[in-house]
Order: C-alpha cells, then sequence, then structure tokens
C-alpha cells in the first residue's frame, strides 16, 4: 500500500507570528494589558467625578500621566537596549497592577482623593515611558523579522479595538451598573492576568545593536520610541475621555450613575484643595 504524502497546511501569513509559543504569550498579555488600560481610563475619569472633582480635577490627573510618560521618555530606548526586556515589561505590568489595586481599595472605601489619582497616573505614565521601547525591542528575539509585519497589523488592530472600544465599553457598563470602584477592580484584575501571562513568556538574551549604539544613535531611537508611545498611548487616552464624555452626558439627562454622586459646583474637590 502506497503512502500519499499530504503537503503541510499552509497558515495564512497574518497568523503565521502565533505560531511561536513565546510570541502567543506575549500577545495575550497585550491583549489583556490593553484592556485593562481602555477599562481604567474611563474608570479614572468616573473616580474623579464620583469625589466631585471637575474639569480642572481631571486636567491634573490626566497631565501628571502626561508628565510621567514624557520625563523620562529619552532613558526607555537605553534601558530597553542594556536590561533584558521581559524584566522591564514585568516592572511595568507590576506598577500599573499595583496602582490600579490602590485606587480599587481607595474607592471602595471611599478614601480617594485628586492627588491619590494624581499620583497612580504619574506613575504609570512613567511605566509607559518604557514599555514601548522594551516591548518592541524584544520582538525580534521571540518572531522571526519575516513575521514583524504580520505583528504589527495584530497589534495594529487590537490596540484600537481591545483599548479604545471594548475596553471603554465594558467600563461604562460597568460604572453604569455598578459604580467606578468596580470598573478600577475589572481593570486590575485583567492587569494581574495580563501580568501572569507575561511571566510565562521565556526570557531571552539582550539584543544590542553595536551600530545603534555609536554617538547620537540611542538618543535618536529613544526619540523615535518616545513619539510612537505617546502617540499611542495619547490616541487611546483621548478616545476613552470622549467615551467618558458621552456617558457624563447621558447620566446628566437620566440622572447620576449609580455608585457615583452627581458633580457638585461647590468649589474645589475633596482632597485636592486644602
Amino acid at each position: 500500500m502506497t503512502e500519499q504524502l499530504q503537503a503541510p497546511r499552509r497558515v495564512p501569513r497574518a497568523l503565521t507570528p502565533f505560531r511561536h509559543a513565546g510570541y502567543r504569550r506575549l500577545a495575550l498579555a497585550l491583549v489583556l494589558s490593553s484592556f485593562a488600560s481602555g477599562v481604567w481610563i474611563v474608570a479614572l475619569v468616573w473616580e474623579v467625578i464620583r469625589i466631585g472633582g471637575g474639569p480642572a480635577q481631571l486636567s491634573a490627573v490626566t497631565t501628571a500621566n502626561a508628565v510621567g510618560v514624557l520625563l523620562p521618555a529619552l532613558l526607555g530606548g537605553v534601558v530597553a537596549d542594556r536590561v533584558p526586556q521581559k524584566l522591564i515589561l514585568l516592572g511595568v505590568a507590576t506598577v500599573e497592577l499595583t496602582g490600579m489595586t490602590l485606587v480599587a481599595v481607595l474607592s471602595l472605601t471611599d478614601t480617594t482623593q485628586i492627588w491619590h489619582l494624581a499620583a497612580v497616573s504619574f506613575a504609570t505614565g512613567v511605566g509607559m515611558a518604557f514599555y514601548y521601547p522594551a516591548y518592541s525591542a524584544w520582538l525580534p528575539a521571540l518572531v522571526p523579522e519575516s513575521d514583524l509585519l504580520a505583528v504589527n497589523g495584530f497589534e495594529g488592530m487590537v490596540r484600537p479595538a481591545i483599548g479604545q472600544a471594548i475596553g471603554p465599553g465594558v467600563a461604562g457598563f460597568v460604572v453604569g451598573i455598578l459604580s467606578a470602584g468596580a470598573a478600577v477592580s475589572v481593570a486590575a484584575t485583567a492587569s494581574l492576568f495580563a501580568l501572569l501571562a507575561l511571566a510565562t513568556v521565556p526570557r531571552t538574551p539582550v539584543r544590542r545593536d553595536l551600530a545603534a549604539l555609536a554617538v547620537g544613535h540611542p538618543v535618536a531611537s529613544a526619540v523615535r520610541d518616545m513619539r510612537e508611545g505617546f502617540r499611542l498611548h495619547g490616541a487611546h487616552a483621548v478616545a476613552a475621555v470622549v467615551a467618558a464624555v458621552r456617558l457624563a452626558d447621558a447620566a446628566a439627562d437620566h440622572g447620576p450613575v449609580r455608585g457615583a454622586d452627581p458633580v457638585p459646583d461647590q468649589g474645589p474637590a475633596r482632597g485636592w484643595a486644602r
């Protein structure tokens, strides 16, 4: 009996990066992290509203995040060239999980103050400054160069779909039926699972391009990473804040959200001015 050899099935080009176990785990961590960030940014807006904050207080919290991204941004690319990228991403994920968990506890115990939110927002911004350079530097160690285009396509779908649509949508739903603290808890839970998924990705040696370490190149690379990270994070924040504003308009038309206090027009927010 003659055995007939069957040609191996070809994997669609868009799915080729998922042949690699390391990237599958990293992609799962990216999806969970993007979802957590999408929930977090809307829940953060509603937490400011819940404690009586207005536009000035919300601006202070979001500005703290932007400052956190910008201040160490030039160091992000340099550190990613010298420290194992997995350790950097684990550190960033730990900072985000800690901050979200802290805000969830403060909100559920009704002890949140604006400076708490500003401090956590600043810390997560600092983490974001290191996240994108390390993530970009790690990819070539996990997938071959021929798959990087497919990786970019997948990530280009994940960030807007998960981080700017599904995450904020879930946050609005949870805030509407429960509270801002519950929405932050959802974000913290997703962040925890993202950290666990990231921990399973194999650690790889630091890949240092000697040509890129010439005078002037690290700075140029860091500036490029800063610009890309701020572009992605900024677009994410704008989309989520727009979603929160729409929810606020709905609350104004149909009454306050359950679990959230109406916004007072009686001076500065509790905990901001002393």
